[in-house]
């Protein structure tokens, strides 16, 4: 299984008009289709989106874009007669997390991409905080299309999609999909923030890395390293200074500091929003009991059996031998308080899930 694909969408861009067009052509088969409790997850990087977007694209209930829809995923539907021949049965790692397991049939976060091929204002808006307004001017009906295809392809019920630049998106989403739900994951800002520091520095390591970020820019992964973009809602300006002056570490938490200031300050207070969203704290995995009552709860919210959530879980993470590693280790970061102090408000009471 090849890791990036970074020829074939070049091959792609260059002759995105043509692609644009098959893309309009796939929409035939799906008249059909109707989107209905499309579920978003998201939060700051290394916080649990991908796993429990696996956990749960595993389940008979999910529609999600895979591995083997990449590179031609403008196309999911034309590409997926070649994908399993393309991939064949190999396995592979996820380059920033060395321990986890991909194959053609693993969710992957590559919706960003639709958004930078479709949008031709993309550049103008894609790190900003959208609403409800941002309809008017971000036509939705791109984004639709897309989920519509791959709910035919995965034959599932409901989308299920991982993008945590939708940190940034959630009232817009809401007012397009009226009937959606979000999973917002949260942890620890001192281990959220360690591990984005450590793949940040294994970035920095990697053979071919230039080609790799180049990768991770074509696709909308702007997370890590020289792919890293400052989103920018209160107090960006900070984390460009921290950024230009190579404070990574610093400039990481900053960034987790303005976006979840975002979800506690806005998104929790207002009910109409909060009621969408459940609020999965990925630390409470890492306790037994906490675990079973967290995805019970996930189970009840999202309206499937806990059996399927429990079943997938535990295979991911007996497959992976995935281990949450909560190391408490002191560190030199300034505004540490002030991260812990919208955590600790974030996983409150006052913020439980009542389901």
């Amino acid at each position: 299984m090849s890791k990036y694909n970074l020829l074939e969408l070049k091959f792609q861009n260059s002759l995105i008009f043509f692609f644009k067009e098959i893309g309009k052509l796939e929409n035939y088969f799906t008249k059909k289709i109707k989107i209905k409790n499309p579920t978003f997850v998201f939060g700051s990087p290394r916080s649990g989106t991908s796993l429990i977007t696996e956990v749960l694209s595993k389940t008979q209930y999910y529609s999600s874009p895979y591995q083997k829809d990449l590179p031609f995923c403008t196309v999911p539907i034309f590409w997926s007669k070649f994908s399993n021949v393309y991939y064949g049965k190999k396995n592979e790692l996820r380059v920033h997390n060395p321990k986890l397991i991909l194959d053609k049939n693993s969710s992957d976060s590559y919706e960003e991409y639709i958004w930078k091929t479709y949008y031709d204002n993309y550049s103008n808006f894609f790190n900003n905080l959208l609403d409800e307004n941002s309809v008017l001017e971000i036509n939705p009906e791109y984004l639709k299309s897309f989920i519509k295809k791959i709910i035919f392809l995965r034959k599932k019920n409901f989308y299920l999609s991982k993008n945590n630049m939708n940190i940034l998106r959630v009232r817009y989403l809401n007012k397009v999909f009226q009937d959606a739900k979000f999973i917002y994951c949260v942890r620890n800002p001192l281990f959220t923030v360690r591990s984005q520091y450590k793949i940040h520095k294994l970035f920095d390591e990697i053979k071919d890395r230039k080609k790799v970020i180049e990768y991770l820019k074509m696709l909308g992964h702007y997370e890590f390293s020289e792919s890293f973009e400052t989103l920018k809602v209160e107090g960006y300006e900070k984390v460009n200074s921290l950024r230009k002056s190579g404070k990574y570490l610093d400039c990481y938490l900053s960034q987790w500091i303005n976006v979840n200031k975002i979800v506690l300050t806005d998104y929790l207070k207002d009910k109409k929003i909060r009621n969408k969203i459940f609020l999965l704290n990925f630390d409470d995995l890492n306790n037994k009991d906490l675990k079973i009552k967290t995805l019970k709860n996930l189970s009840n919210f999202l309206e499937i059996p806990i059996e399927q959530i429990l079943e997938q879980f535990n295979f991911i993470f007996k497959r992976n031998k995935t281990k949450i590693s909560n190391k408490n280790e002191i560190d030199e970061i300034k505004n540490l308080n002030l991260a812990f102090e919208i955590y600790n408000n974030i996983v409150s009471k006052n913020y439980e899930n009542k389901n």
